[in-house]
């Protein structure tokens, strides 16, 4: 069923239609889920060419995520830093696929630098984190984190 969804989406653009901020993210999640790195790749390029798009923060976190789940976790970062305007939810992608692909330090790292930028994690910041906590059996920054 996600693969028809894909396909779908792919005829819709080519005759003409444009996606939302609604079917995007969506759509970025499936095909990540799908590990359709190439597909993502054009959606990318059409996020770019999209008026208003490139730098919604929904939208980037889609992007992040995406990549890092087709495994080009080099990309996902770079889409991450080369948003002009960051939030807790980027962050906590961000943070999300660093756990998801083992980088469970590099998921804490992220933590300390959403704080250094004047963010504070929310449930679902804290929940994405209890994972690397764990398997760094890193107690003590587990507490930290909890407050």
């Amino acid at each position: 069923m996600p693969r028809r969804a894909v396909e779908y989406v792919t005829v819709m653009l080519e005759e003409g239609f444009e996606m939302n901020l609604v079917v995007l993210p969506t759509v970025l999640s499936v095909i990540g889920d799908l590990g359709e790195l190439n597909l993502g790749k054009e959606i990318h390029g059409y996020v770019v060419k999209t008026n208003g798009y490139s730098q919604d923060s929904f939208a980037q976190s889609a992007l992040v995520d995406m990549y890092c789940k087709c495994g080009d976790m080099e990309s996902g970062k770079k889409v991450f830093c080369g948003s002009k305007e960051r939030s807790l939810v980027s962050w906590t992608a961000l943070m999300a696929v660093y756990s998801a692909n083992g980088l469970h330090q590099d998921a804490l790292k992220s933590m300390i630098c959403m704080q250094q930028e004047g963010f504070r994690p929310n449930v679902v910041t804290l929940v994405t984190l209890v994972p690397a906590c764990t398997m760094l059996r890193a107690l003590k920054r587990g507490k930290e984190i909890h407050g």
